[in-house]
């Protein structure tokens, strides 16, 4: 059933062109270069921002407190302190991954 996916990446834009419009082979051209930067930036986002969010402080507090987190919480932003230095740390790969993002675009 997922057989299309490697078609279609195999495809040349050429091939595209010839067969079809060239609306078509820009429409593919866009939908792959999307692919690929979105696959990229859910690769550093979960490489590098989820430990950082799951391995935070606020997931062993008590339902008490007010600072404690669901499930969803601890992969999450909630689960840092603020003002500490995982925190800033996570911001910063955010601010990065967002102007590179709108560098391409």
């Amino acid at each position: 059933p997922w057989g299309w996916i490697t078609a279609s990446l195999d495809i040349t834009d050429q091939t595209f062109v010839d067969n079809y419009t060239l609306d078509a082979a820009i429409f593919v051209r866009f939908l792959r270069a999307m692919m690929y930067f979105f696959v990229t930036a859910s690769l550093i986002s979960g490489l590098i921002l989820l430990p950082i969010y799951a391995t935070g402080p606020n997931k062993d507090l008590p339902e008490s407190d007010s600072r404690s987190v669901s499930v969803v919480g601890t992969l999450s932003i909630l689960n840092l302190e603020p003002n500490s230095s995982r925190f800033y740390a996570t911001w910063v790969v955010d601010t990065i991954l967002v102007v590179v993002m709108l560098m391409f675009v």
